[in-house]
């Protein structure tokens, strides 16, 4: 498939695929300011994780850490679920960018993919762009996700925008003949 063929299947999306962008502006305007944070659980929670992951990354080289001294005195760090890790677009941010920005690139590189991945699903489904791009918005307006995200809960974030994702690839590994590369896929 040559580049032309791929633009000309993914430009009739172009216009839903920035809607969606603006979207997440609207939804996190306040969030913008790269120096202010609205206070909650992303301030006194997560920030203070993501610092700790960037000191052991650049500090002693450890991608991994498994304790942390600042935490209660001394706690494990990487075997919490609640922690900053590889499962999170922010472990990959914090070696780029400083640990408050990269908390709040984070959180709005997820509103706008779970939209994304929510209309890829609804697409994939069989239903027309109009209404593949009103599922992605209400997947990031309903009731769960708006309080998820006030209240800070990354982790709960974090799997959430997956979850169209992992939908689409069961449907997909039950429907199509290359079932094995689809639930490898999902498995991943």
């Amino acid at each position: 498939m040559s580049f032309n063929d791929t633009l000309g299947k993914i430009k009739p999306h172009i216009p839903y695929i920035i809607a969606l962008a603006v979207l997440t502006i609207v939804i996190a305007w306040s969030w913008l300011s790269p120096y202010k944070f609205p206070w909650g659980e992303h301030v006194s929670s997560y920030y203070p994780r993501a610092q700790i992951l960037k000191n052991s990354i650049m500090q002693h080289g450890d991608f991994l850490p498994l304790w942390s001294p600042y935490t209660m005195s001394g706690t494990l760090y990487f075997a919490k679920a609640d922690t900053v890790t590889v499962g999170s677009l922010l472990y990959f941010f914090i070696i780029m960018m400083p640990p408050l920005l990269a908390v709040k690139l984070n959180y709005l590189l997820n509103i706008f993919l779970a939209s994304v991945f929510m209309y890829i699903l609804v697409l994939y489904l069989g239903y027309e762009r109009r209404i593949a791009f009103i599922a992605g918005m209400l997947f990031v307006l309903n009731g769960l996700f708006t309080k998820v995200f006030m209240w800070g809960w990354q982790t709960t974030i974090d799997a959430y925008v997956l979850m169209p994702l992992a939908l689409l690839f069961t449907i997909k590994a039950v429907r199509e003949k290359e079932w094995i590369k689809n639930s490898i896929i999902l498995a991943v």
